[in-house]
């Protein structure tokens, strides 16, 4: 038996051999958000880290017939393999700074402001700056998810903002990170 809960645990996880910073109850409560909420015209990650959630939205994406996107300050390690290649996956990895430089943030809010339902998706270091910098570019009926929920932004984070908690059944009680909501106007 491991010294740690595989369920629960980051340090151990993995998305088709690449490291991931989400704990595999997480990917069920994605699982259960994508079967909830409709058709998703794109999604738009902040914080791609290695690469493996991201190739995990992505696919989600394409399943989907939606687009994808995803920034990081660092070049995603994900998008350098030769599958990534093969599957398009490197054309939808940008690179920049997504609170601070200018054009990125720009780019960013014009993604989120096209035609069609959104899925903003924060894990960049700075959740809670995020959610203030790009909730008001979402439109009513898009959706936003942040990671390290009541770890690294908390509920004070998006008071007045137009958010409804999205429910996904049973997420808290498994011990998922990840909150989903509605943006209501």
């Amino acid at each position: 038996m491991p010294d740690y809960d595989p369920l629960r645990s980051y340090m151990h996880n993995w998305f088709m051999s690449i490291h991931v910073k989400q704990y595999f109850i997480e990917f069920l409560a994605w699982e259960k958000f994508f079967l909830k909420c409709g058709q998703i015209r794109r999604i738009v990650e902040l914080g791609s880290g290695m690469g493996g959630f991201s190739l995990f939205l992505y696919l989600h994406a394409g399943f989907r017939n939606a687009s994808f996107y995803t920034w990081d300050v660092n070049a995603v390690h994900m998008a350098t393999r030769p599958f990534a290649e093969k599957i398009g996956f490197s054309h939808h990895c940008y690179q920049g700074d997504v609170l601070k430089d200018e054009q990125t943030i720009e780019q960013i809010r014009n993604v989120l402001s096209l035609t069609g339902k959104t899925l903003l998706f924060c894990d960049n270091g700075h959740k809670a700056t995020e959610v203030k910098l790009y909730v008001p570019s979402l439109k009513p009926g898009d959706y936003l998810a942040v990671h390290d929920w009541e770890h690294e932004i908390f509920p004070k984070h998006i008071e007045g903002l137009p958010l409804k908690a999205h429910d996904v059944e049973h997420i808290v009680e498994l011990g998922c990170w990840t909150r989903f909501f509605e943006v209501t106007g």
